[in-house]
């Protein structure tokens, strides 16, 4: 191990810790005004999807994903969700967790909490990645926009330990969003199974299509670039995504 590597840890637990400590705060402060109200689940829905990449780095992979989500009282939401495949020649593990407050009533304006890990075992490039991303989100029915900072831990080879504050944002704009349907496109650098840094992009065009009350078709397919150098974007992949959600 290095020999900063007590300190670079003690930075981002630090980092990480004060988000996690204020989400947990305005949490309890929140709960406050339902102590007269009853808990209600106001929604929960489970979507398997799967996806097909290629990028300039590992040739081919794909991924399983499998993700739950649950709403409580129309102010909270939380969400996980496990992605298991592959990358080039290597096995490839991504986990997430997430869990977003309203900040004001009527109003789509929350403050969340993400960790994702991301993990490429084995000899061959034996990766993993811890990531603790606190951001607030806008989140209307139009078009929407957040932004943060992800405090990312990651592990090389088993020795090596970079720690690394990244800006990270997402917007995204709907041009049909109906009962049975909506498409959009989306911009940024993370997404539930996602983290990235500057130069590591995504435009994604993506829609869901609703075959009755409970389920739907989901499909996406996004556009990756590597590198910000003066204001060029270098092509860096491809990928396709696919699958059903069930909500009730």
């Amino acid at each position: 191990m290095p020999q900063n590597y007590y300190a670079v840890g003690c930075m981002f637990y630090r980092s990480a810790g004060a988000g996690a400590v204020l989400f947990i705060l305005m949490l309890i402060a929140s709960l406050q005004g339902l102590r007269a109200q009853s808990l209600e689940i106001t929604g929960k829905e489970i979507e398997c999807s799967a996806g097909l990449e290629y990028n300039r780095s590992f040739s081919w992979g794909g991924n399983f994903f499998t993700s739950g989500a649950a709403g409580i009282n129309n102010r909270y939401a939380f969400k996980g969700g496990l992605g298991l495949g592959g990358i080039g020649k290597s096995f490839e593990i991504k986990v997430f967790s997430s869990g977003k407050a309203a900040l004001l009533p009527e109003f789509p304006l929350f403050f969340c909490l993400n960790y994702l890990y991301h993990g490429l075992p084995g000899q061959a490039f034996d990766v993993h990645t811890h990531s603790v991303l606190p951001y607030i989100s806008l989140e209307g029915r139009w078009a929407g926009f957040a932004a943060g900072n992800n405090f990312r831990f990651t592990r090389f080879l088993g020795e090596t330990t970079v720690f690394e504050p990244v800006l990270s944002f997402w917007g995204y704009v709907n041009f049909i969003n109906k009962e049975k349907i909506r498409i959009g496109l989306g911009f940024g650098n993370f997404g539930d199974f996602y983290t990235g840094n500057l130069g590591s992009l995504y435009l994604k065009a993506g829609g869901i299509a609703r075959v009755d009350n409970k389920w739907s078709v989901t499909g996406e397919v996004e556009l990756l670039q590597s590198g910000i150098d003066g204001l060029t974007a270098s092509f860096y992949g491809i990928a396709f995504r696919g699958g059903v959600k069930y909500a009730w």
